[in-house]
């Protein structure tokens, strides 16, 4: 079914002149050719059937599972995981606070927070200033993005520190 571009109008104001209708019909029927000879409205990312699990690469399934959906008559394949990620640990604070390896940590009251001292491979620490006061950070005998100390000023400042251990140094993320 061909839909003709020029169903939907054209405004008076370009219908006044005929240089600049000439100019829109034809601006309009070249998109809709464009658009024709891609694929029109059917494509690889329309298609329903086409989805992915993840919006992210990971590595292969461990398992995979094809059913066929009885009402739609539609295979379903469903995909079975074991996640890299980890799950943080949540940890609210208003003292000075030695982190562990994965904590998501609220900080209050000018607390001091002292990142982990023996961090694992690719370690993650999350930090969050709870209530605007100034929160201290230390590297613990290693450096944060180059220092050995540094701070969360604004309240809900939030930040991820990656650790790295190539260069044996936080990151902020």
């Amino acid at each position: 079914m061909i839909v003709d571009p020029l169903l939907v109008p054209i405004p008076k104001d370009f219908l006044a002149r005929k240089d600049h209708r000439e100019f829109f019909e034809r601006l309009i029927r070249t998109v809709d050719q464009l658009r024709q000879r891609t694929g029109g409205t059917t494509d690889e990312v329309a298609e329903t059937g086409t989805r992915e699990t993840y919006p992210w690469i990971i590595d292969d399934p461990i398992q995979e599972t094809i059913n066929l959906n009885s009402q739609t008559n539609a295979e379903e394949v469903h995909y079975h995981f074991d996640s890299p990620f980890r799950v943080f640990n949540a940890v609210s604070t208003n003292t000075i606070y030695t982190a562990n390896n994965w904590d998501w940590i609220n900080a209050k009251n000018g607390s001091s927070i002292i990142l982990p001292a023996y961090p694992e491979v690719n370690s993650e620490v999350i930090i969050r200033n709870g209530d605007g006061s100034l929160i201290g950070l230390k590297g613990n005998g290693r450096l944060i993005n180059g220092s050995s100390t540094g701070e969360l000023r604004r309240k809900g400042t939030c930040i991820k520190f990656k650790y790295f251990i190539d260069d044996n140094e936080w990151f902020a993320i």
